[in-house]
C-alpha cells in the first residue's frame, strides 16, 4: 500500500459519506464552544479584570477605578446639601472609608485606615496631620452617637479628604 492509495481512500466519496455524521457533531460542538467563549468574554468579569482594565489604564494614564471614585465623591458631597446632621456624619464616614479603600487598593497594609496611615509621610500626602485629625473625628462620630457635627466641620473634613485623595491620584 502506497501513499497515493491512502490519499485516494481518504478522499473517496464512500468514506466521506460515512464521516458526515461525525463532521456534523464536531461542527455543532465547535459552534457551541465558540458561542460559550464569546459569552464568557462579554458576560463575566474575568475579561474585564484581565484585559479591559489594563487597556483603559494605559489609555487614560490613571487607575481604572478612578471614574467610580469621582462618582462616589459626588454622592458624598451631595449629602452636605441635605442640611441634616445625620447626613453630614454619613458623608464624613463615607469619605473616611473612601480614603481607606483607596489606600488599600494602592497596596498599603493594615486592617484599618489608622494602620494604613502610619507609614505615610508628608511627601505622599501633604496634609497627613489633618487627615489624622479628621480620622479621629470620624472615630468619635462612630463611637459616640451624641457627637455633634456642624456643616462647617463636615465641609472642612471633606476638603481634607478630597485633598488627600487628589494627592494620591484618585481624581
Amino acid at each position: 500500500m502506497n501513499i497515493s492509495d491512502v490519499i485516494s481512500y481518504l478522499i473517496s466519496p464512500s468514506l466521506q459519506e460515512k464521516l458526515l455524521p461525525i463532521r456534523i457533531i464536531f461542527i455543532f460542538f465547535a459552534v457551541v464552544f465558540l458561542g460559550g467563549t464569546i459569552w464568557f468574554f462579554f458576560y463575566t468579569t474575568w475579561f474585564k479584570k484581565i484585559f479591559w482594565q489594563d487597556f483603559m489604564e494605559i489609555l487614560r494614564y490613571k487607575p481604572y477605578w478612578i471614574k467610580k471614585t469621582a462618582g462616589k465623591w459626588h454622592k458624598i458631597t451631595e449629602r452636605l446639601k441635605k442640611g441634616q446632621e445625620n447626613e453630614y456624619k454619613l458623608a464624613f464616614i463615607e469619605a473616611d472609608e473612601m480614603l481607606d479603600n483607596s489606600l488599600e487598593k494602592m497596596g498599603y497594609q493594615g486592617a484599618s485606615l489608622g494602620q494604613r496611615l502610619e507609614p505615610i509621610k508628608a511627601e505622599t500626602i501633604s496634609n497627613i496631620e489633618d487627615v489624622w485629625k479628621a480620622h479621629k473625628i470620624k472615630n468619635n462620630i462612630v463611637h459616640d452617637p451624641n457627637y455633634k457635627l456642624t456643616l462647617d466641620q463636615a465641609e472642612k473634613a471633606l476638603n481634607i479628604y478630597e485633598k488627600a485623595l487628589h494627592e494620591l491620584g484618585m481624581f
